[in-house]
């Protein structure tokens, strides 16, 4: 298991992998795989002292599958610049269980600029990994190969067709530790494999917007700086990207307050919600609570809160005594 990871800051010659072959059976030769000098190449890698190691995440692959890899050409060493820039990180800890991809092949996607220059530059070429919510590879495709390439990475990864999710920015298939996505975006042919469990921080951090300068100091939550909802929206260059991680304020038809944050994912929306929770006397406080259309309702003194998937937003209702 170590192989790959040893081959891969070797130079010269040293980079071949020797193979032999023993009653029939096709082995790498151990001399090549363990030796004195590269013994400690975990430990050089990541900085670690010895007694650390045991953190380091386990190999995903056991050694029949990494040699029937590289035999194959499925599988190479990375190269040192590839360790550097974090390629090689992709697969140990980004996409573990993810099959289907040539991890070796992936490139850093270009910094982002619009959605045509950042997916769409590069149609049927080649993976590209990048963060801007979260951790992910795409890949752009044409009419006639998107079907072929999605339907290929579904059942490599055991996933039903069937048991897709769709709602109006994408369509994805969840799996163990990743999501296949088609994001809905005209004129393109993407698809997205998205790790949500690791994200930008900016997109757990709340916003400001220069679509009003109205701002309330509302005394029933803390942690927020809070907008004027109805200056926002009256706002001509108003949309929802403008108003993502936002928090605006409202009053109903009985003059009763609330607050709304539009966010891109549930997955988000949780991890905001417990920041709140967490600045308003942290869970203790808090009861958590089930109703129909709210996903991590909570409830305390002073407002209820939770996520709308039907709205995309976070609502805060304040409580009245």
């Amino acid at each position: 298991n170590s192989e790959r990871i040893v081959a891969s800051i070797r130079t010269g010659d040293a980079k071949q992998i020797e193979e032999y072959v023993s009653n029939g059976e096709t082995g790498i030769n151990p001399n090549n795989m363990f030796f004195i000098k590269e013994n400690m190449v975990l430990a050089k890698l990541f900085g670690l002292q010895l007694e650390d190691l045991k953190d380091i995440p386990t190999p995903i692959k056991n050694n029949s599958e990494l040699l029937i890899g590289l035999m194959n050409d499925e599988i190479q060493p990375y190269t040192d610049q590839q360790i550097l820039n974090g390629i090689s990180n992709i697969e140990f800890i980004h996409f573990r269980n993810l099959k289907g991809i040539l991890f070796h092949k992936i490139k850093l996607a270009k910094k982002y600029t619009s959605p045509e220059e950042y997916f769409n530059s590069d149609i049927d070429g080649s993976w590209y990994f990048g963060v801007i919510n979260f951790s992910m590879i795409f890949k752009a495709f044409s009419n006639e190969t998107l079907s072929d390439e999605l339907n290929k990475l579904l059942k490599i990864n055991n996933i039903d067709k069937k048991n897709s999710i769709k709602d109006s920015q994408r369509e994805f298939w969840e799996a163990d530790g990743f999501n296949i996505e088609i994001p809905t975006i005209p004129n393109m042919n993407i698809i997205v494999i998205s790790n949500e469990d690791i994200t930008n921080a900016e997109v757990l951090e709340f916003k400001s917007t220069d679509l009003t300068k109205k701002i309330h100091d509302v005394k029933w939550v803390n942690g927020l700086k809070i907008f004027d909802g109805t200056e926002v929206h009256k706002n001509k260059d108003v949309n929802s990207l403008k108003l993502l991680n936002v928090p605006t304020l409202f009053q109903d038809e009985d003059n009763e307050e609330f607050i709304l944050i539009v966010v891109s994912t549930e997955r988000i929306a949780i991890k905001l919600i417990d920041k709140i929770i967490e600045e308003n006397g942290g869970k203790e406080d808090f009861e958590n609570e089930t109703h129909d259309n709210w996903v991590h309702l909570h409830i305390c003194d002073k407002f209820v809160i939770g996520y709308l998937p039907e709205h995309k937003v976070i609502r805060l209702n304040k409580q009245h005594h």
